[in-house]
């Protein structure tokens, strides 16, 4: 199994300091430098190649690659150049722990934005958790702290991802984000391990997010909101159904909640 490298503190972050570790509110989100905390939660830019490999290397010993690059796997080089390519922006996910411990947990990866003919800017989002991390008391709060994060952080207006239909957890997943997703699949779109099927086309833009947010603005700290205005649905608060979005595959200048396949067990591994 391929272990998570030792990160305590979060070092390789710049600007974390971790002596305010065990100060921070449960149910507010701190942003601070560009690096959001929830509790135990962190989701912060990604910049180290060797958690970019170290990624590569988990989800495929997992098999959550399977479902993010449900395609086509790219290949450690590939993989790697994907995430250094200029113009996309890496998030990783991390818990926090009282002994000051930090796992690494997951991570987004936002592709190069298309600049519309307004001015607008949209880009492809992907998103993947660990199993050992795949359940909803874990993935839903830090999916939602990223998406906090690129509307805030990531000049982007509008998020779009493509689900295979084989993978109907993740549709519900980012269904309980707030994302809008065609009526039914577009056919004969993509493959799901080597077979042809249909997707399910997600988006989600700054305004739909905000009136969908749970961070509340906190007038007395202008840095800070509060966690809790819409938290998951009570149908979804359970159990988790996304681990990974799924990402098609990837063109140059694009945890175990359900199984592998994406199925209604846990939380699915993905691209949105």
């Amino acid at each position: 199994m391929v272990e998570s490298p030792p990160i305590s503190p979060l070092g390789f972050i710049s600007g974390y300091d971790s002596s305010e570790s065990g100060c921070r509110l449960e149910l507010m989100l701190d942003k601070n430098e560009g690096i959001y905390t929830l509790g135990r939660f962190v989701v912060a830019p990604l910049l180290s190649v060797d958690l970019y490999a170290t990624a590569y290397l988990r989800m495929k010993q997992e098999k959550v690659l399977d479902v993010l690059y449900y395609e086509r796997d790219p290949g450690l080089p590939k993989f790697l150049g994907i995430m250094s390519t200029p113009g996309v922006t890496n998030i990783g996910c991390f818990v926090k722990h009282e002994d000051g411990r930090v796992d690494f947990v997951g991570l987004g990866h936002i592709g190069v934005p298309i600049v519309l003919p307004n001015g607008q800017k949209k880009a492809e989002i992907s998103v993947a958790f660990f199993k050992d991390w795949q359940r909803r008391s874990v993935t839903f709060p830090l999916a939602q702290m990223m998406i906090e994060w690129t509307f805030d952080r990531a000049d982007i207006d509008f998020l779009f991802g493509t689900t295979p239909e084989r993978n109907p957890a993740m549709v519900k997943f980012l269904k309980a984000l707030g994302f809008g997703h065609t009526a039914e699949p577009v056919p004969h779109f993509t493959c799901w391990q080597g077979e042809l099927c249909g997707a399910v086309l997600s988006w989600l833009d700054a305004e739909r997010w905000r009136l969908r947010s749970p961070f509340i603005p906190d007038s007395e700290s202008l840095g800070t909101t509060v966690y809790g205005r819409k938290q998951f649905g009570r149908e979804h608060a359970e159990s988790d159904h996304s681990a990974a979005v799924g990402r098609r595959e990837p063109v140059p200048p694009d945890g175990p909640e359900p199984t592998p396949a994406g199925t209604d067990a846990h939380c699915p591994p993905g691209s949105l």
